[in-house]
């Protein structure tokens, strides 16, 4: 979605591209069974989708994303919440209605594939039972947090599990019953939960996860919040909220006594529903039912801006709970894996296609009185071979060099080229 172009500039020249790069399907799967979310992962070289249905879990290799291919679809008690997520060599499935998380062991995969299920376990000196869960979460230390576990029954809070030490038996480390939860992110010390029925996203000190501790709250713009998610340097959080009409919003979280709202978005068919989102470097991928798939550049956190998008069930529209459910967008190739309740599986990415580039010339500049622009980088032995933009601030690792410089070299110039249409309210700033 995003291509970093470096050129030597050579006499008068500017550039301007034009180019868009679409999201396109690559693949579809139609299941008879309504669909629910998905995960994926990689393992010796190849990539796999985790997809989710009514009645069960597939397992797909995903390595040809033109070519997809169901290896396994174990059945299970018929839902449509059901929700995976991947931690070593184990995947954990979670439902709403009954057999606590199955547990399914990937060390022989793709050859075979078996499960465990587990239905709880003691804490603080009593059993408790899992039996049920909407969501699941596994944090970077190898804490499965299952939330919204046995709703209605319980307050359908979050349980939390270790299972670094015995991956099959996980052992309950905490506890978060402060109300319903809906789903949660979770880095270091911090949960960020999605607290749907209280309408709001609270930060948890959980480092003492027995004596965890409500750090903030604050209301989303519908009421309705369903899913949260963290920028990568840990200043920004991303909600949705599930309604009609609901937004996708930015918050810069970095002072938690004066959380500040940036910006709300929504796609142009305004009363679409907003369902999960993800942060993938400055774009947010979401799941937005009856538009699909939409990609959201928040490089400017308070200028949310669409820059891309698939429509996985164009023959829906408005405000319904129909389309795309679930998306995954951290494989290694960069594909993007989506869930339609409808339409089945998808994997979206990038199509083959021809793009031409309109270039026009017109560099300002020290010149000359024949014309031409001064050369004195050249001259001086100041111009590399190489372009300079991959240091600080840039950081660009893209090896682009030139064996020879013409005599007429003026300078490096880096162009980013994105998809999308330009902010034309920020013109003149």
């Amino acid at each position: 979605m995003i291509r970093i172009l470096f050129f030597i500039v050579f006499f008068q020249c500017s550039i301007f591209i034009q180019a868009q790069i679409p999201l396109d399907s690559l693949s579809n799967i139609p299941f008879s069974a309504r669909m629910s979310d998905v995960w994926g992962f990689e393992k010796s070289g190849s990539e796999y989708a985790i997809a989710t249905t009514k009645e069960g879990v597939a397992f797909i290799d995903v390595t040809i994303p033109t070519e997809p291919e169901l290896l396994f679809y174990p059945q299970g008690p018929s839902t449509q919440w059901r929700d995976a997520k991947k931690w070593g060599d184990y995947v954990y499935v979670c439902n709403e209605v009954s057999g606590g998380v199955r547990i399914f062991d990937l060390t022989n995969f793709p050859d075979t594939l078996t499960h465990t299920n587990w239905t709880g376990g003691d804490f603080e000196g009593s059993f408790n039972l899992l039996d049920e869960g909407h969501n699941l979460f596994i944090d970077e230390n190898g804490i499965l947090y299952v939330i919204g576990y046995n709703y209605p029954v319980e307050l359908g809070g979050v349980m939390m599990l270790d299972i670094t030490t015995n991956p099959t038996n996980p052992t309950i480390v905490g506890i978060y019953d402060a109300g319903y939860v809906h789903d949660v992110f979770v880095r270091g010390d911090t949960m960020w939960t999605a607290e749907y029925n209280n309408g709001y996203f609270a930060a948890v000190d959980i480092s003492d996860k027995l004596n965890w501790s409500i750090l903030a709250t604050e209301i989303t713009p519908n009421d309705a919040t369903h899913n949260v998610w963290l920028s990568d340097n840990g200043q920004y959080l991303f909600t949705t909220d599930e309604t009609n009409g609901g937004k996708l919003a930015s918050y810069d979280v970095s002072d938690l006594s004066d959380i500040q709202l940036l910006d709300v978005y929504s796609p142009s068919e305004t009363t679409a529903i907003p369902h999960n989102t993800f942060v993938v470097d400055n774009y947010l991928v979401t799941s937005y039912y009856t538009v699909g798939v939409k990609v959201i550049d928040f490089s400017d956190p308070s200028n949310l801006t669409e820059v891309n998008g698939y429509d996985t069930s164009p023959s829906y529209i408005g405000q319904s709970y129909n389309g795309c459910w679930g998306v995954y967008p951290y494989l290694p190739s960069g594909n993007i894996l989506a869930t339609d309740i409808q339409e089945g599986f998808f994997v979206l990415g990038e199509p083959a296609f021809t793009s031409s580039l309109s270039i026009s010339v017109k560099l300002a500049g020290a010149m000359q009185a024949d014309g031409t622009m001064r050369t004195e980088l050249l001259n001086q032995g100041y111009l590399p071979t190489i372009h300079a933009y991959n240091q600080a601030p840039y950081n660009f690792s893209t090896p682009t060099s030139a064996s020879t410089l013409p005599t007429n070299s003026v300078d490096w110039v880096l162009i980013e080229a994105r998809s999308g249409i330009p902010n034309t309210s920020l013109k003149g700033t």
